[in-house]
């Protein structure tokens, strides 16, 4: 009975710290001391479509890169045994690159729709041959040539598409032949493709990104 009798003061002096903490913080929020306090009532808006700015009235929020001049006799750094050098200067923002059997290099120029081949001549580091070897495409990224080289594969926004290739080709005009289509094209549309064979050249696998940054699609 005597412990029964002692725990009580030590549970109500517990109850009453707790009130009185209870107590200060209910004051500090009537006091306004807490900064995101709003009082808002509730009401209903209406938006209509006609009053709501057209698509594209605004520009997408951005912050690119800013681009300064490249200083006198600036190097990159690279660990010990290597060197960079300038391969090929004054190509139209490229974005892939692929290396041929022979050691030509071949750009692919997305946005002009072309493909270019570099060729060191003498071997010096440099690309003295700058030709293009296809145009005409649809913003082409991904490519690859086909295990038996005969063929080279180009991935094209919306089809992967192929030209007969002989190695040391430096211009194609044949006609694409059609691999298969693929889903969704253009800028905002996540439009690179890359191409890769298999090990055992069997099969061709496609990257394809979504269609948007937020949206549920069907699979490709």
């Amino acid at each position: 009975m005597k412990n029964a009798i002692s725990s009580i003061p030590r549970l109500s002096l517990g109850f009453i710290v707790f009130l009185v903490a209870c107590h200060q913080s209910q004051a500090s929020l009537e006091s306004g001391s807490v900064k995101t306090q709003t009082t808002q009532q509730p009401h209903r808006t209406w938006i209509k479509a006609a009053e709501l700015p057209k698509p594209y009235a605004s520009l997408s929020a951005s912050q690119p890169p800013q681009v300064i001049p490249r200083p006198q006799n600036a190097r990159l750094v690279v660990p010990t045994g290597f060197q960079v050098s300038i391969f090929a200067k004054g190509l139209s923002r490229p974005r892939w690159l692929a290396v041929a059997p022979n050691g030509d290099v071949l750009v692919a120029e997305s946005y002009d729709h072309r493909i270019r081949v570099l060729r060191d001549l003498d071997k010096d580091g440099q690309a003295e041959g700058n030709t293009v070897l296809l145009s005409n495409l649809n913003q082409p990224l991904g490519m690859t040539f086909a295990p038996d080289q005969r063929f080279l594969y180009v991935a094209n926004t919306d089809a992967v598409v192929r030209f007969p290739y002989t190695v040391g080709q430096t211009q194609i005009n044949s006609t694409p032949q059609v691999v298969t289509t693929l889903p969704g094209q253009g800028y905002r549309q996540h439009w690179t493709r890359n191409l890769r064979f298999s090990p055992d050249g069997k099969r061709l696998f496609i990257s394809v990104g979504s269609r948007s940054n937020a949206e549920e699609e069907e699979l490709p």
